[in-house]
């Protein structure tokens, strides 16, 4: 669920910087209406990467949401003829497929990848003696240089 929140927040946000951008362009503003296109075009990436996710939490739904990308690549190959436009095409498509496999697919660890002080401590040193907590249950001199505490 965290996942389909930021990418929905990814989208409205990109979105948003595309609509201000776009909207304060003037015709002879290439390079402004060229960001808001790529802008608007992460947009559009977030918004069906979230919309990918949500489809799968129902199996049916998967079903067909694999069933239709699968055929789109399939009946857009080969790409409109074989120009470079049918190509882009294509590459898009299937970007779009394999990030929605990817996003479909990962699931973040429990917790993430936080490491603890603690995560490396050694019990025994090489004397067979506790080398991180002395005899007061406090840290020792020797965890805390080798930076354990």
């Amino acid at each position: 669920m965290e996942l389909i929140i930021k990418l929905v927040l990814g989208a409205a946000g990109f979105g948003g910087m595309s609509w201000f951008i776009w909207g304060s362009a003037s015709s002879q503003d290439t390079g402004l209406v060229l960001m808001a296109t790529v802008l608007g075009l992460v947009a559009f990436v977030h918004a069906f990467l979230a919309l990918a996710k949500i489809i799968h939490y129902s199996r049916w739904g998967a079903s067909i949401f694999w069933i239709g990308m699968l055929s789109t690549l399939a009946y857009t190959f080969p790409p409109f003829g074989f120009s470079q436009m049918g190509w882009l095409g294509w590459a898009i498509i299937a970007f779009l497929a394999v990030g929605s496999l990817y996003i479909v697919t990962y699931q973040p660890t429990p917790g993430g990848k936080k490491s603890r002080a603690s995560s490396d401590y050694a019990a025994m040193g090489d004397g067979e003696y506790d080398v991180g907590i002395n005899c007061s249950g406090y840290p020792s001199a020797k965890a805390l240089r080798q930076g354990h505490y």
